[in-house]
């Protein structure tokens, strides 16, 4: 396999051919080799830092097919779960459901066995690791060059490009300006993830934090109503029969007496146990309406889960009418409410997945507005969709579900928006093969 790994380089002036030849073979080369640094430096200003994978993805892909003349680009990544398949992010110019079956042939394994080769490496070289029926689907991609991306201690993911638009090989000042380019993409790749998880750990513990807020509030309320209905009289009870007890001592005590002491010390045993079932106290959360602009408010919550569902590697964007939406809802319990949709649908399908928060009017004028999340995940049979809402029922509700929970999320969710005067719902798109709740 050793002449697939020469590529193709001008000789110096003289080596053959006329003078004027050779001067301008020189001049090519000095030019080809300006044009990379300059597309060098412009690859890394434009790749300044961003939580967005899937854009930038888009820039980086871009930059390289317009620097080494081809048409076709595609970036694999490594999701975090040990031993999965690479998932595609970006594909341009070859067929993306190609992309994606090749995507399962690239394993940890497969990128490692890569990652040991010295730099850019024709697609043949890859093709020999695979078997007949894998080199098959590799050779039918049209894939011409394939490239690991480097972290600090493994591989992060895999370039792959076409052959060059006007038919003539790869040279080596080509291949030698790639191989810069990647050790700054994998810089940039390794930054964005980790920057994007930290981001969302800390949105989750601020939203734990605001949680742990929220049930402190509500256990003072419960307390205090309980202690208002509950407490204060039977505390008048149990002293009572108390009192009453005591002052006869030596005395014959009624059966109905001690029956009645015994009993009032077991209520009070009953209200304690309740004061730790707080949860119940959440139906009676109290509600500050606001008219608001609704797609303002959406797009900054869309801005604070981007980089946590990126960071599954689960594309994430916002469609907007790009015009204020007036309504007229709880900032808070619609945020909830958003929350519990990516929550779900994050949950349910799997890394390579593409979600859509949209907002917007669902016709031509009216005073509602719709806002929906939708995903290309495997979606949910349709006979099955209106039990998503019933509470502590998950649409597998068998011991043995992959996912685990109480599924109380939609149900609270629903909850919400009725108690705002909307409407929530869910429906599968049978010929997406995805669901879409709105």
């Amino acid at each position: 396999m050793e002449a697939s790994r020469k590529w193709s380089e001008p000789g110096p002036p003289g080596a053959g051919g006329s003078p004027e030849s050779s001067a301008r073979n020189a001049w090519r080369l000095v030019a080809k080799r300006e044009h990379a640094i300059a597309a060098l430096v412009e690859l890394s200003r434009e790749l300044t830092f961003s939580f967005d994978l899937y854009s930038k993805a888009d820039v980086l892909l871009y930059n390289l097919m317009g620097q080494l003349g081809t048409a076709r680009g595609a970036l694999w990544m490594l999701p975090d779960s040990s031993g999965a398949s690479a998932v595609l992010v970006r594909s341009h110019g070859f067929r993306r459901p190609m992309m994606q079956a090749v995507g399962t042939l690239l394993t940890p394994r497969q990128l490692n066995q890569l990652a040991g080769q010295p730099g850019v490496v024709p697609a043949g070289w890859l093709a020999e690791q695979l078997s007949p029926s894998e080199r098959g689907l590799l050779e039918q991609a049209g894939i011409a060059l394939v490239a690991p991306l480097h972290g600090p201690s493994d591989v992060l993911g895999l370039l792959a490009l076409g052959g060059r638009v006007d038919g003539k090989p790869y040279e080596l000042v080509d291949l030698q300006g790639l191989q810069a380019a990647l050790g700054m993409i994998g810089v940039f790749l390794l930054n964005t993830r980790l920057y994007n998880q930290l981001l969302e750990s800390n949105r989750q513990l601020r939203l734990g934090n605001e949680n742990l807020q929220g049930l402190d509030r509500l256990k003072s309320e419960f307390l205090s109503n309980v202690n208002h209905e509950l407490r204060t009289p039977l505390a008048v009870v149990v002293a009572s029969l108390q009192c009453e007890l005591e002052s006869r001592q030596g005395q014959p005590v009624s059966e109905m007496l001690e029956i009645a002491h015994a009993s009032a010390l077991k209520l009070k045993g009953l209200v304690e146990n309740l004061l730790l079932f707080s949860e119940a106290a959440e139906d009676r959360l109290p509600l500050e309406l606001v008219v608001d602009d609704l797609d303002a408010v959406l797009k900054a919550y869309y801005e604070e889960r981007l980089p946590g569902v990126t960071a599954g590697l689960r594309e994430f964007s916002f469609v907007r009418e790009g015009q204020p939406l007036p309504a007229r809802f709880d900032r808070q319990r619609l945020r909830q409410i958003v929350g519990e949709l990516i929550d779900n649908a994050i949950k349910f399908t799997p890394p390579g997945t593409h979600l859509q928060l949209r907002v917007g009017r669902p016709g031509a004028g009216g005073d509602w507005v719709r806002t929906e999340l939708a995903d290309d995940g495997p979606g949910i049979p349709p006979d099955r969709l209106e039990s998503l809402f019933n509470s502590f029922e998950q649409v597998d509700g068998s011991s043995t579900r992959r996912v685990g929970g109480l599924g109380l999320g939609l149900a609270l969710a629903r909850r919400l928006a009725e108690r705002m005067h909307g409407r929530l719902d869910a429906r599968t798109l049978v010929h997406r093969s995805g669901s879409r709740a709105g």
